[in-house]
């Protein structure tokens, strides 16, 4: 799902050219591979078709169970990010061009990914992890950067209301 993505941020980066390209595509034959030969010795054929993702299984939408704790931790980080999206956005001419490209391509697979994570929820842990890199650096540098005092303040109320969520994790 992810490499036409990296190939364009490849592009975006201005080192996408052939020779990336093609190492990328190894990269993804050369695990298949280690899979096919590990399903072949072990087990026939039939195990290496049953790795492969099918398309059905692709497509199943599966319904997104939140539990209330979820909704509140997800919300805010998403009020969080749009917020620091709209900051990229604004100060996207103040910034370097180098980091604004860096900030927009992981504002755009951040954004991929939590589409990912709402149309195949049963794959939920891994989305969330994955989608958990890109968030963490596009927040960092919104707070780095700030020098105004509500945002200051915004980073503490973020501080104290997730280990609010921890103590009612452990605790309730």
């Amino acid at each position: 799902f992810l490499f036409p993505l990296f190939w364009y941020g490849f592009y975006e980066f201005q080192c996408l050219n052939i020779k990336t390209f093609f190492a990328s595509i190894i990269g993804i034959i050369t695990v298949y591979l280690f899979a096919f030969v590990w399903a072949v010795y072990n087990e026939g054929i039939q195990a290496f078709v049953d790795l492969l993702p099918h398309y059905q299984d692709l497509l199943v939408l599966q319904s997104f169970g939140l539990t209330l704790q979820d909704l509140l931790v997800l919300s805010l980080v998403a009020v969080l990010f749009i917020i620091s999206g709209f900051n990229i956005f604004m100060s996207g001419l103040s910034e370097k061009i180098r980091t604004g490209t860096y900030l927009n391509f992981l504002y755009l697979i951040s954004i991929c990914l939590a589409v990912a994570l709402v149309l195949q929820s049963e794959w939920k842990i891994n989305w969330t992890l994955m989608i958990y890199i890109p968030v963490v650096f596009i927040l960092s540098h919104f707070f780095t950067l700030s020098i105004r005092k509500i945002t200051s303040w915004t980073l503490l109320f973020f501080i104290l209301f997730f280990m609010g969520m921890y103590v009612w994790q452990v605790f309730f």
